[in-house]
């Protein structure tokens, strides 16, 4: 039963462990469907700026060499798109394999944006006494030492003598010649005793039975502590892993507004005459990863969540 109850427990566990990957990829799937929104953001107005300076070009406002820069700028995050685009669409099938049901590929839906996480989500994790208590891999290896515990009372069983009853009833019928009285030919027949059984020369291998379910018993617990050690090891990580998060979200966005804003300047500026085409993409570059910087950490912020 102790057992059965340990296998149930690391079934049960394999199953949070399945949640828990299905929803890392299902949020890094929404980041990457936004990286690639940005990209074709980027994509979109680069586009834009290269005609733009094609208009220059012709009114003799602008030098050819910025085309030709502004059109490397255009190929490189075609390119971009192009493998973030990959990577999307190998996560999805994976994140359908991972939920184990037949469904198309266009049928997953997803969600339109990452929520942003409240200053009161997660204060702090519960006590270690109760995670080990919710914790089903943790169960499952209690139940394991206290089964080995059984197993070595039993293997230390071997050496006790063993006294029981025993006893027969039946009838009996003789048939044909024999020299046996009449009486003895049939009748009803029953005995009963007490028997007493000593291990006299089974001490050598009863003793090392019990050695062995001790060695068994002594590295069960030992794995038990590792792994209440390693689950709080865990718990903190992932707790830690949330706060970064958070603090990145609100870095990212802080760098986002930051980098709309100088890419907004700068594209003026060329436009004036005050500036280079050089600092125009750059301004555009710093805008694309700060998209790519700020989505991908709200993804980890809800990652971190659900391994917490």
């Amino acid at each position: 039963d102790l057992l059965r109850l340990s296998s149930e427990n690391k079934m049960a566990f394999s199953r949070e462990e399945l949640t828990y990957n299905v929803t890392s990829l299902y949020f890094t799937l929404i980041a990457q469907k936004k990286v690639i929104e940005s990209l074709d953001s980027s994509y979109k107005s680069l586009s834009e700026e290269a005609n733009r300076i094609q208009q220059m070009i012709a009114a003799q406002k602008a030098a050819k060499v910025d085309l030709l820069r502004a059109q490397v700028r255009v190929a490189d995050v075609k390119q971009r798109r192009i493998a973030e685009q990959n990577s999307y669409v190998t996560t999805r099938l994976a994140l359908i394999n991972l939920m184990g049901i037949a469904l198309p590929e266009n049928m997953l839906v997803l969600a339109e944006t990452l929520q942003i996480p409240s200053e009161a989500e997660h204060a702090s994790p519960p006590s270690l006494e109760t995670i080990l208590r919710n914790r089903q891999d943790y169960k499952s290896a209690e139940n394991a030492v206290i089964a080995q515990e059984k197993l070595v009372s039993v293997a230390q069983g071997g050496f006790s003598p063993e006294i029981y009853v025993k006893g027969s009833y039946g009838h009996r019928r003789s048939v044909g010649s024999t020299v046996a009285s009449p009486a003895d030919k049939q009748g009803e027949l029953g005995n009963v005793g007490v028997f007493f059984e000593l291990p006299l020369f089974t001490g050598g291998s009863t003793l090392a039975k019990v050695r062995e379910e001790k060695a068994k018993l002594q590295a069960a617990k030992q794995r038990l502590e590792r792994l209440r050690k390693q689950i709080d090891l865990e718990v903190q990580t992932a707790f830690l892993s949330i706060h970064a998060a958070s603090a990145r979200i609100e870095s990212a966005r802080t760098a986002l507004e930051q980098a709309e804003e100088s890419f907004r300047i700068e594209r003026m500026k060329y436009e004036l005459g005050k500036g280079t085409i050089i600092d125009t993409l750059d301004a555009e570059a710093s805008l694309l990863q700060a998209n790519v910087t700020y989505y991908r950490a709200l993804a980890d912020y809800h990652i971190a969540v659900a391994k917490l």
